[in-house]
């Protein structure tokens, strides 16, 4: 059987007027707790090119000092 959920009516209304007004996701955890993630870091707004960038600048250093 599942436990009923610790948030009231008017936290899950804050946690929607978040999610509209300040274009963050929530995420409500079975123990109670509110988890904000920017939209930076939302799944699928995440500017791939960071990850190119930080791979291309360790493969030089790697080059430059000897690795691999």
């Amino acid at each position: 059987m599942t436990r009923a959920l610790r948030f009231s009516k008017a936290e899950l209304k804050r946690a929607v007027e978040l999610v509209r007004d300040e274009d963050v996701a929530v995420k409500l955890t079975r123990d109670g707790g509110i988890l904000l993630i920017p939209a930076k870091h939302i799944a699928g707004r995440v500017d791939p090119t960071e990850d190119d960038i930080l791979d291309a600048e360790l493969k030089a250093f790697e080059e430059e000092h000897g690795y691999r």
